[in-house]
């Protein structure tokens, strides 16, 4: 955020790599002053990477290349040995002060508010340089309501990441088939398709199963903006969001399948946490929400129908779509 014509200010928390680097420089003596540079307009990948919890130990400049197959072309900073994405648009550099702090915000964010009169204080960033491509382009980001960018990237890679990390588990391999985070619900919940069959063969229960989910999830990187997982059964297309919610509501009892977890780190750019008592602590308000009946952790066979038209055998909707098309409407 523009703070006057010569800084910005923004956020450097973790689990981010830039809070991580500021760490680091600390610890060897180099101070609280950092140099650092922002590029605006850089390639897609960049951008992807960068929305992305890539591992920790890894950096992006490599996963770039890793993902394009080709190092990324980068030019080296004017005022510091940091190199630059070739392609990009337009460049600042100057040095970031990790403990002059000024006020940041109000600032409209992806989860769809802007609080008049609000802001957090944030560490002040000096913009010495500018450079820039003849007729630069500069993109612009308009968080808000879903869907945009945020939800898109973040979100969906956020998903990703999740199926990820359970696919190389060796309990949640075997059940979790498909992850996703809703566009709906801001990039705050991960939807989780568990298959019941193999559920049954755990022989787990619903209290276990939760405590396994945000034992594992709720500490990593990787989950850091959710603060719900959902599991819900293999018949949720978890990629509908009418059927998805429709699992949300119908098939827990609040509190009765929910397990909360309070002392993990909280996302604090959450309007529940930001505007609200944990924002002191930054910890807790996360919870596995089991959208999974009781009987499909015992038994595989386990069936019911959905009252819904497409339950309907295709003879009868093939009927009744006719007579709506007889009656003069489109079916």
């Amino acid at each position: 955020m523009i703070h006057d014509d010569k800084h910005l200010t923004g956020l450097v928390i973790n689990p981010q790599h830039i809070r991580k680097v500021a760490n680091e420089w600390a610890k060897i003596g180099k101070g609280d002053s950092i140099p650092y540079v922002l590029a605006f307009g850089v390639p897609p990948a960049a951008i992807l990477v960068s929305s992305m919890p890539i591992p920790e130990g890894a950096t992006e400049s490599e996963y770039i290349g890793a993902i394009c197959g080709e190092p990324l072309p980068v030019v080296k900073a004017e005022l510091s040995d940091l190199e630059i994405p070739a392609e990009s648009e337009l460049v600042f550099e100057g040095v970031l002060n990790i403990n002059n702090l000024v006020n940041e915000g109000p600032f409209g964010e992806m989860h769809g508010y802007v609080f008049p009169g609000t802001g957090h204080p944030c560490p002040l960033y000096t913009v010495d340089v500018i450079n820039y491509r003849d007729e630069a382009i500069l993109p612009v980001s308009n968080p808000g309501l879903c869907t945009d960018e945020t939800h898109t990237l973040i979100g969906g890679l956020v998903s990703a990441e999740l199926k990820n990390f359970a696919l190389n588990h060796p309990i949640l391999s075997k059940i979790v088939m498909d992850v996703f985070t809703p566009y709906e619900a801001q990039a705050l919940w991960a939807a989780f398709k568990i298959n019941t069959k193999e559920l049954v063969k755990l022989n787990t229960t619903s209290v276990e199963l939760r405590k396994l989910f945000g034992d594992l999830y709720f500490e990593t990187k990787i989950a850091s903006i959710i603060h719900e997982i959902v599991l819900v059964g293999d018949d949720i297309d978890i990629f509908d969001f009418r059927k998805f919610f429709w699992a949300y509501v119908t098939r827990h009892t609040p509190d009765d399948d929910q397990t909360f977890f309070h002392k993990v780190p909280a996302f604090p750019l959450a309007p529940f946490i930001s505007n609200g008592p944990r924002i002191k602590s930054k910890k807790g308000g996360k919870v596995v929400t089991d959208c999974l009946l009781p009987k499909q952790y015992q038994d595989p066979d386990f069936s019911f129908t959905t009252c819904d038209y497409s339950s309907y055998e295709a003879k009868l909707q093939q009927k009744i779509n006719d007579n709506w098309s007889a009656y003069g409407f489109k079916s």
